[in-house]
């Protein structure tokens, strides 16, 4: 079966490529023209998101999001099957930064990741970068995902109601005073709320913006956005639960000083928390373990830009931001209440000042220089004789040159810290890690990353091909992550360990974009690893989320198009290596010292000592929109998971059966989502 598709895949790729004809597309805004060509081009190491397409991806949850069309990209490792866990040029999970509006949003998942906190329908644009990262990038290591949203509209009233497999939503924007004010408000559910048979679950985000137009030259913008998820199940001992939540608000300011040059500021304050707490009766005990992390920021931002008609533009800055940082665990045994045990009650104060200059002269060259200087102090609240403090410099650079009018070479390099660190949890994907500061012990982490490539572009079609190394240094490992859960948990600190990792790959990338027929295939080859002194002996691991091979492959063809009406279908197609996990190589009987006790012992041969079967998985859909006078209708059917591949979630080991199971989440099933807009 593997090698069928395959073989239709390529056959259907070279047949398009040879005969296709379809006419040329101008939907990309960084695409321009030169002769009869087409370049696809965009900045190194950044892309943009088709908003449309991603809306068209299939998913469990219905309607697909930008994360899912992140994880189709070159360097990506998904995490979890369905979730929106993924792992950028071996990075971790917590190196990632998803920022609203210039808010990192620390919780952006809903449904254990089966889609994103936040809606499709407020998004205005989105851009990933992975690489040349610019100067109001910062504290991250791997991606950042630019959520920018809509200022709204001034002349009518619009709005859009959605429902899909897990989601119903609800979006409508309006001018309060014509071409002054403008609103927008959106809202989501889960139809899940509903108790069935003791679980219980809560899915909520709502968002809401005043775009204020200040005369011809300022734009005043504020928002707030929240959400919310919970669960709760039981168990045969007694009932799980878990959930975290995000509340960001925010106000912005801009001022054109001319048709050249914008001032902007920024004020935000951010909330997040999580949590999960386990309830259980133990010999006849009741007993009750958690834990949490809580996070709060009050930040400003100062930003000026300027640009000329030559090609060369420019941008200062200058961001504060005050964090609190509260993790911890509770535990209440039997009737012993031991509380809350909180290691570090922390306070981080962070300053950076930036700069970065950019040059580009079409056809020919592309260059980008940032720089940034980082202040970070952070105090123990607990401790106040603590206190810890770093003065970091970063950079970046990236930069193309076309030698001739169809090939060109590409090259970035960063150099970059991060100021607080991700205990991930388990499974990982899911918004249940524990986020510390950096401080004496735990050093922020930092990373060196260079990549070179070659891009040619051929019409409708463009290509590219490079290698990257990146070097991470004081990583973080929870060696122990059960003790969260154990009876002996005091300091869970204790378990947290230090050390180094590498990654390096091979990217490909082909992409064709036309008006009928578009698709893209992406492939990477990629090796990733892990080194602690105090883990696995002191001898390096392979990193659990290391894939050698990830080929993703998406595919949209609009069959009928008329002017109200148009039918499509897609397909997305994956085959990645299989993830890690830690499972005993031998099992023998013992005897303590001293005694004639016999106990059982494992021999466990290393960590991450065992891939897992290689993932596959094909989704098709179809889609189809109709335009009325007044009302939109946009309806997109989807087969998830069409060959029922069985893909491994994880192992576990059965005790009575003496051998290891494993576990699968999502069979063949539909993806249905519908939405009315006007």
């Amino acid at each position: 079966m593997k090698r069928i598709c395959v073989i239709f895949f390529a056959t259907f790729l070279v047949w398009n490529s040879v005969w296709g004809q379809e006419g040329i597309s101008d939907t990309l805004e960084t695409a321009y023209a030169v002769a009869d060509q087409v370049r696809m081009v965009q900045q190194v190491g950044l892309r943009s998101l088709d908003l449309k397409a991603s809306r068209r991806i299939i998913s469990v949850a219905g309607e697909g999001d930008v994360l899912k069309m992140v994880q189709t990209m070159p360097g990506i490792a998904a995490g979890s099957e369905g979730s929106s866990a993924f792992y950028v040029r071996g990075g971790n999970l917590g190196h990632n930064a998803v920022t609203l509006d210039g808010v990192r949003l620390f919780g952006y998942s809903h449904l254990l990741g089966l889609t994103t906190a936040f809606p499709n329908s407020i998004i205005k644009d989105v851009d990933f970068t992975v690489g040349g990262f610019g100067g109001d990038s910062y504290n991250m290591l791997a991606s950042h995902t630019s959520v920018r949203t809509k200022d709204g509209n001034f002349s009518h009233l619009e709005g859009e109601g959605s429902v899909s497999n897990f989601i119903l939503g609800g979006y409508v924007s309006a001018p309060l005073v014509k071409d002054v004010l403008s609103v927008v408000a959106s809202a989501r559910m889960s139809p899940l709320v509903v108790g069935i048979n003791g679980y219980k679950v809560g899915v909520y985000d709502a968002f809401g913006k005043l775009t204020w137009r200040v005369g011809s030259r300022q734009t005043i913008r504020g928002s707030v956005f929240y959400s919310s998820d919970s669960f709760s199940y039981p168990t045969e001992t007694g009932n799980e639960s878990m959930g975290w939540g995000n509340l960001i608000g925010n106000l912005e300011w801009s001022y054109d000083l001319d048709t050249n040059r914008e001032l902007s500021m920024q004020f935000s304050l951010n909330h997040y928390q999580n949590e999960q707490r386990r309830d259980l009766i133990f010999g006849g005990t009741y007993n009750e373990l958690g834990m949490f992390s809580d996070i709060g920021e009050l930040a400003a931002h100062l930003k000026y830009r300027a640009w000329q008609e030559s090609g060369l533009s420019y941008q200062f800055g200058v961001r504060l931001s005050d964090m609190s940082y509260k993790p911890g665990s509770t535990k209440v045994l039997g009737a012993e209440a031991q509380g809350v045990v909180q290691p570090m009650l922390a306070q981080s104060l962070f300053a950076n000042a930036y700069g970065e200059v950019r040059y580009d002269r079409k056809n020919k060259v592309n260059l980008l220089l940032a720089g940034r200087l980082n202040y970070y102090h952070n105090k123990d609240q607990k401790l106040r004789t603590l206190s810890y403090w770093r003065l970091n410099p970063e950079f970046s650079f990236s930069g193309r040159y076309f030698i001739a009018p169809w090939l060109g070479i590409e090259a970035t390099y960063d150099y970059l810290t991060q100021y607080h660190h991700t205990l991930e949890g388990v499974p990982l994907g899911w918004s249940l890690d524990l986020l510390i500061p950096a401080d004496l012990p735990f050093r922020p982490e930092t990373s060196q990353q260079a990549y070179l490539g070659l891009l040619t572009c051929l019409g409708q079609h463009s290509l590219s091909l490079g290698a990257y190394y990146k070097t991470m240094q004081d990583l973080v490992y929870f060696s122990e992550p059960t003790l969260f859960f154990g009876s002996g948990t005091t300091q869970w600190v204790e378990s947290i360990k230090t050390g180094s990792g590498t990654s390096k790959g091979i990217e490909f990338l082909y992409q064709k974009v036309g008006q009928t027929f578009n698709y893209h295939l992406a492939y990477t080859y990629s090796r990733t690893d892990r080194h602690f002194e105090e883990v696995n002996k002191g001898v390096p691991f392979y990193a659990k989320y290391d894939r050698p091979h990830v080929l993703n492959l998406t595919m949209d063809y609009l069959f009928w198009e008329e002017e109200h009406r148009k039918v499509g279908a897609n397909l997305f197609f994956t085959y990645q290596s299989g993830h890690l996990e830690s499972v005993k190589s031998a099992h023998y009987d013992g005897i303590l010292p001293g005694t004639d006790h016999r106990v059982d012992l494992d021999y466990y041969e290393g960590i991450n000592n065992f891939r897992l079967k290689d993932f596959m998985r094909l989704d098709v859909g179809c889609y189809a929109v109709f335009e009325k006078p007044r009302v939109t209708h946009k309806l997109n059917l989807g087969i998830y998971n069409v060959m029922n591949r069985h893909n491994i979630f994880s192992i576990f080991y059965d005790t009575e059966d003496d051998l290891w199971k494993s576990v699968s989440l999502f069979p063949i099933m539909p993806s249905i989502s519908y939405q009315v807009s006007f």
